[in-house]
């Protein structure tokens, strides 16, 4: 099916990604995304191989706490924006299909 979690390259995606999740949830839970920088400490991409380009990162993040945080979740905090985290929690998140 060619699934990946989602990327984000502009404000706009990112505000169309939160719509999807509000339509399933009726909020804003905190929810996984396709960014990582497991390969590289502070080199972020996205799993779908896409630049990363954009990010809406909160105030102070990416902060790789504890030297575990190389995941991307999104709608963190009241400003519902991006977050690292270990990859280890259990959050929803949001996969795309890939055009062909």
């Amino acid at each position: 099916m060619h699934l990946n979690l989602a990327s984000v390259h502009s404000l706009g995606e990112y505000r169309k990604i939160q719509r999807v999740i509000y339509r399933s949830t009726h909020s804003y839970p905190v929810t996984w995304i396709g960014g990582s920088d497991a390969q590289q400490e502070r080199y972020w991409f996205w799993i779908d191989g896409t630049p990363f380009t954009y990010a809406y990162w909160c105030r102070g993040e990416p902060n790789n706490i504890g030297g575990r945080e190389h995941c991307l979740h999104m709608n963190w905090t009241g400003l519902k924006c991006m977050n690292d985290k270990s990859c280890n929690y259990r959050y929803p998140f949001v996969c795309v299909k890939k055009r062909r």
